[in-house]
């Protein structure tokens, strides 16, 4: 039986001849995390800047990353950079832009 994606027993005769569950050792709430910079998920950019804005126009975008609106429509088009689309309008993430710039550092 599945309730919200865990399995459960559905037999009283399955519970009796199932092994009993291994001791297992949680960490203590004392132990220190790694720093935010040492964690494989740490985001590249904070998630809001007061006073910057959340999303980019296409040519905010264009001018941030010193290429024409017609190129970033190509890198758009391509796959390379992903958009938010309200409608006909389309914006970008700054976060990103980020991304993309680091994954062009890496292969270049």
């Amino acid at each position: 039986m599945t309730t919200n994606g865990c399995l459960f027993a559905t037999s009283e005769s399955s519970r009796a001849t199932s092994n009993p569950p291994a001791e297992t050792t949680l960490p203590s709430r004392t132990e220190s995390l790694p720093p935010a910079a040492e964690h494989p998920s740490a985001p590249l950019a904070p998630a809001y800047v007061p006073g910057e804005p959340l999303l980019l126009t296409e040519r905010e975008a264009a001018k941030a990353l010193a290429v024409s609106p017609r190129k970033l429509w190509d890198l758009r088009m391509n796959g390379e950079i992903p958009c938010v689309r309200f409608g006909r309008s389309v914006r970008y993430d700054p976060a990103d832009l980020q991304a993309w710039i680091a994954r062009t550092k890496a292969t270049a």
